[in-house]
């Protein structure tokens, strides 16, 4: 395992060297979609350094988020199929839907966690009647990197190591 990490590190380092750095169509891969999957890679692989500094290259190269408040929350889908926090978009014409949102139900105790005058509540949720909540689709309908998904990363990443250091310092004391 530890060998087939390497090589994918390898790779993603050469791509970043060889691709440009900005792309017009976001089907055709750039330098921050190499980046963006050596971060996910990393955090997979639990070293969360780096994996908060390939999120950060990625956040510091495109940061510009989506203003929930400007979409129409009424929507099936409310995202553009490639808007400004699109990294890459890639996926297989045949399953290219793991499943479609149309089959998945969200659980109410769930749902209910969301306050009122949150706007994820009606972006990413619809009530299907009777007391069913589906779940609308995310960004695409699909699982592709997008910067949001960056800024958690780097959040993540940045706290387990805050945690890590945390456990070591009291290991001094033998709690």
């Amino acid at each position: 395992m530890k060998e087939t990490f390497e090589l994918i590190i390898s790779d993603l380092k050469l791509a970043m060297e060889l691709l440009p750095d900005q792309v017009i169509v976001k089907t055709r891969p750039s330098k921050v979609a190499a980046m963006a999957a050596l971060a996910k890679i990393y955090l997979y692989m639990q070293d969360y350094e780096q994996a908060e500094l390939y999120a950060s290259k990625v956040y510091g190269l495109m940061n510009n988020l989506i203003d929930f408040n400007q979409l129409d929350v009424t929507s099936n889908r409310p995202f553009a199929a490639l808007h400004e926090e699109m990294i890459y978009l890639a996926y297989s014409m045949e399953g290219a839907e793991l499943l479609n949102e149309d089959d998945v139900n969200i659980s109410p105790a769930l749902y209910r966690q969301y306050d009122l005058d949150d706007l994820r509540k009606f972006i990413y949720f619809k009530d299907k009647g009777e007391g069913v909540i589906g779940f609308k689709g995310n960004y695409v309908g699909n699982f592709q990197p997008i910067l949001q998904v960056f800024q958690l990363m780097k959040s993540i990443s940045y706290w387990q190591s805050v945690k890590l250091e945390e456990v070591e310092k009291w290991k001094v004391f033998n709690l």
